[in-house]
């Protein structure tokens, strides 16, 4: 819902955003565990294999920018977002966060 609202009033591809958001944690390693920060990494191409593998009718020209999304949403991976869809997923995360803590 928070992806939807920041891309509501631009041009943006939400196929790319609604994937990215959904797939985004699928890989959330422990805050303790020395690889935490590959955590979006990891998630990125466990969804190129599952958009690849299981999602076959799911458009190929999008499974990178979705990918480009998720490995670029968090904080400790620092990968700067690169395209505007990749921006509101990593904010809509954000703001997501700070829902939970405050």
């Amino acid at each position: 819902a928070t992806a939807q609202k920041l891309g509501a009033d631009d041009d943006v591809d939400m196929l790319v955003i609604l994937t990215a958001c959904y797939f985004h944690d699928i890989v959330s390693l422990a805050k303790n565990h020395p690889q935490r920060q590959r955590s979006s990494i990891l998630a990125a191409e466990e969804t190129r294999r599952l958009l690849r593998e299981e999602f076959v009718q799911f458009p190929a020209e999008k499974i990178e920018a979705v990918c480009h999304a998720i490995a670029a949403h968090s904080f400790s991976a620092q990968i700067a977002p690169l395209t505007t869809e990749a921006k509101i997923v990593q904010d809509a995360d954000r703001l997501e966060a700070l829902g939970n803590i405050g």
